[in-house]
């Protein structure tokens, strides 16, 4: 016999149970099951998981080829990589949207503990040199 478990919100819960025999913990939408078990949306759940899986392998390949992004080289060549790939159509151009704002972020990033660093090092000389003149 199925629960009718509800959640804390008062939400009945999926009367399914999941691939490893558990009870679902997904609410249920319209009926006694989530949209993933109720068998009304079998074809839609199909086709959304292999535009996931499409998507996801498409992700590991660029992890596959991802350099060190820690150098402004890096980034130069990443970036031309990846235009290469989006007008090959290898990647499409809304991850690659999502990826160039990345790089952007990296580069100011990268531009900042530089500036951070520089600065030390004029620090450090300025305290070098008070140290000289007057002691």
């Amino acid at each position: 016999m199925p629960s009718t478990e509800c959640t804390a919100t008062g939400q009945p819960r999926c009367q399914a149970t999941t691939q490893a025999g558990a009870p679902c913990r997904a609410f249920a939408v319209g009926g006694p099951h989530c949209r993933m078990h109720d068998p009304r949306h079998v074809d839609a759940v199909r086709e959304a998981r292999a535009r996931g899986g499409a998507k996801a392998s498409k992700l590991r390949a660029l992890r596959a080829r991802r350099p060190h992004l820690d150098s402004p080289s890096g980034l130069v060549r990443w970036v031309a990589q990846l235009l290469g790939d989006v007008v090959d159509g290898r990647v499409a151009p809304d991850t690659a949207r999502v990826l160039f704002y990345g790089v952007g972020q990296q580069r100011a990033l990268l531009e900042t503990s530089d500036l951070e660093r520089r600065l030390a090092e004029l620090e450090a000389r300025a305290a070098q040199g008070k140290s000289r003149r007057w002691g």
